[in-house]
């Protein structure tokens, strides 16, 4: 599937009617509940996975025990099993990460560790598929709190699905509280990620023209002459 190009995303000074699904919490809310989103999640896994024609899921424990007594428990976005008890672990990654592909490994070994039985010593495993977002489906994710309305791209049941289960009017009033606390604090974060980068570049610049300064010095170029180009005083340069 190709992104939709008819239909760009639309920012809305007031309210938004759909969620940023992409933070963690209404990312699980909105593939893991009711029907509805049962349905949604079946259609993205046949959509990415065609050839396993999934007609029913059923949720797994979303938490994997660490093997690190002094770490907390591993938490994947979503997992499921299939009516044949093959394995399905979703994850949203929204940052680019290094060590995202060991992680996936690292995760989906969870998944396999669950089909163990306690005392049992049977090693034969039913498939366990690590599933990341991309293409349309990522596209939609990505946008969705950007949009007033539907593309018309996106007409396709899954679709609709999604952005049903993503709106915001039918959310609870509990909710809803917890929604905005949450987008509150993302708008905290990116903010201080802003400053953080400005304040880098800032003290980068100034780095680049201490050693700059120093060189020219270290030359016999005259003080006058640094300043001038470096913009640094006679203090400034006595400090360096």
């Amino acid at each position: 599937m190709e992104t939709p190009s008819q239909s760009q995303p639309q920012s809305r000074p007031a309210a938004r009617h759909y969620a940023n699904v992409l933070l963690d919490y209404w990312f699980k809310r909105t593939f893991y509940g009711n029907e509805n989103r049962k349905r949604l999640l079946i259609l993205f896994l046949n959509e990415l996975i065609p050839e396993r024609e999934i007609v029913d899921l059923a949720y797994s424990a979303q938490e994997g025990l660490n093997p690190d007594e002094d770490d907390k428990g591993i938490r994947v976005d979503v997992e499921c099993t299939d009516s044949e008890g093959r394995r399905f672990v979703v994850e949203m990654q929204r940052a680019e990460q290094l060590d995202f592909f060991d992680r996936a490994v690292f995760y989906s070994t969870f998944a396999v560790q669950k089909q163990l039985a306690t005392g049992v010593q049977n090693y034969t495993f039913k498939t366990v598929y690590f599933i990341g977002i991309l293409e349309k489906f990522g596209w939609a994710l990505h946008n969705l709190s950007l949009l007033d309305r539907k593309p018309d791209g996106l007409k396709e049941e899954i679709f609709q699905l999604l952005f049903e289960s993503a709106d915001i009017a039918t959310f609870t009033p509990e909710e809803r509280i917890r929604y905005e606390n949450d987008m509150t604090t993302e708008r905290d974060i990116r903010n201080q990620i802003a400053f953080a980068k400005q304040k880098g570049l800032k003290e980068g610049e100034r780095n680049r023209s201490i050693a700059i300064a120093r060189q020219m010095l270290a030359d016999g170029i005259s003080e006058e002459t640094v300043k001038k180009y470096t913009g640094f005083s006679g203090k400034d340069l006595s400090n360096l």
